[in-house]
């Protein structure tokens, strides 16, 4: 794998990294995978970032048997840096960034925006993606192209809202900024604006050489 494709790996996961980091701070509710990571979190006392990582290690295990050419180094990169990235980024902007509707509105479009452009860049390469990344990808792949990426993406997204219930339901936690309006826009829209950023990438910025 070139330098190019590498640093399209690294570019990818933090911009996937940094919106999730933004989706917690906006407290709009977080991106499904992310909303069951938290959810396990309160439920396990397990710290976030190792929760992430950890709920990635055990999707791995069906990915490797159902399509083991979506595990490589962009797995390994998103699995074990994406979270403590998130995790950086929801400290500092809640100590740099006044918390109102304004700033945290912001958040969440911009939150929205990185995860579709980050998801597009690190998946382009064919270098791996993160396990539960690849559930969407090989589901749709199991379908023959009958059902786009995008709602693939947004089966699996509804998938995790339904654990993320049903752990913060044992955890006796509350679901204040862990499942909102920002959950249910990212479970929507973000498949979709990834497919539209793949596609304008490989059209207009590497001129079809990702194809």
């Amino acid at each position: 794998m070139n330098k190019q494709k590498i640093g399209m790996l690294a570019m990818g996961v933090l911009f996937i990294g940094i919106g999730i980091g933004l989706f917690r701070y906006s407290a709009a509710g977080s991106d499904p995978y992310t909303a069951m990571a938290i959810s396990i979190s309160s439920l396990t006392r397990i710290n976030f970032g190792t929760c992430m990582m950890l709920g990635h290690l055990i999707i791995l295990v069906p990915v490797f048997f159902l399509d083991r050419s979506q595990i490589g180094l962009g797995s390994l990169m998103n699995m074990f840096g994406a979270g403590y990235i998130a995790d950086f980024v929801f400290s500092v902007t809640g100590m740099i960034f006044p918390v109102n509707l304004v700033s945290q509105s912001a958040a969440m479009i911009l939150a929205i925006a990185l995860l579709a452009i980050g998801l597009a860049l690190y998946m382009l390469p064919d270098g791996g993606v993160a396990p539960y990344d690849a559930l969407a990808v090989i589901l749709e792949k199991r379908m023959n192209g009958k059902i786009s990426y995008g709602l693939c993406r947004m089966l699996t997204d509804g998938a995790c809202i339904v654990l993320c219930l049903l752990f913060s339901w044992l955890a006796g936690s509350s679901l204040m900024g862990v499942i909102g309006v920002g959950t249910i826009v990212c479970m929507v829209f973000l498949g979709p604006l990834a497919q539209m950023c793949r596609s304008y990438f490989i059209e207009h910025v590497f001129r079809g050489r990702f194809a």
